[in-house]
């Protein structure tokens, strides 16, 4: 991909920007203070709490509390089995890869299934699922029923997050929706910021004390159902 994009890839003729410091600033203005848009996007930047979890709290959870060693041994048999001398090690690494495998299987499969849903209860049904997901990762140290949480919340990702871009231009005005789509990407800032933050606070402060102690399960479950209000507080908003 990189070699045709710096070798063959041009891009194509740009307008001339006609709008002045003072346009801009009045665009940004504009869709800030539209109440109702930002509510939305904050109601939003809930379900990416949870995203940016796989960034943080979810490696410490397979690294310091997840039995990796049977997806191990059962890959590393399945390449044995297949000719292939090859040692797996389940580890952190592999939760983004879970996520983003399961987008790469499924994702025009799920974007086929709700192409024609409405926009708003499609969202609603996809931050649901990846509530689910994370309830999952809460309710048990196994290390199969931790891939199927990131598996299913990966499905809720995938159904909520591209009705979202079609419901900010549904309901973004017909001459301003490059500028809502802008700054419809505040989700992410909203929601990296909150999440990294309340995730430390709450592994630092429910699992860390009791690692490696029979405590532990009931604490991560503990997490695992704060983590779930903050998806589902925005059902209820």
């Amino acid at each position: 991909m990189l070699l045709p994009a710096l070798l063959v890839y041009r891009d194509p003729p740009r307008p001339e920007s006609s709008k002045g410091l003072r346009q801009v600033l009045g665009g940004a203005a504009e869709v800030l203070g539209d109440a109702r848009f930002m509510l939305m996007v904050v109601i939003y930047s809930g379900f990416w709490v949870l995203y940016f979890q796989n960034f943080g709290t979810v490696l410490y959870y397979l690294r310091d509390v997840v039995d990796r060693a049977p997806v191990s041994a059962a890959v590393t048999g399945l390449l044995h089995a297949v000719g292939l001398d090859w040692t797996f090690t389940f580890d952190i690494e592999h939760v983004t890869a879970i996520n983003a495998g399961t987008i790469i299987l499924l994702q025009v499969l799920v974007s086929r299934g709700v192409a024609k849903r409405a926009a708003l209860p499609t969202m609603v049904a996809g931050m649901l699922i990846g509530g689910v997901g994370f309830v999952l990762l809460a309710l048990s140290q196994s290390p199969w029923v931790c891939i199927a949480g990131l598996a299913v919340f990966s499905l809720g990702e995938m159904t909520a997050h591209p009705k979202y871009y079609a419901f900010v231009g549904s309901v973004a005005p017909e001459d301003r929706k490059a500028v809502y789509m802008g700054y419809a990407f505040l989700y992410g800032v909203f929601g990296s910021l909150l999440g990294s933050n309340l995730g430390a606070v709450l592994w630092a402060n429910l699992v860390e004390p009791v690692l490696r102690t029979p405590q532990v399960g009931g604490r991560t479950r503990r997490s695992g159902s704060s983590s779930r209000r903050s998806t589902w507080w925005p059902r209820a908003a």
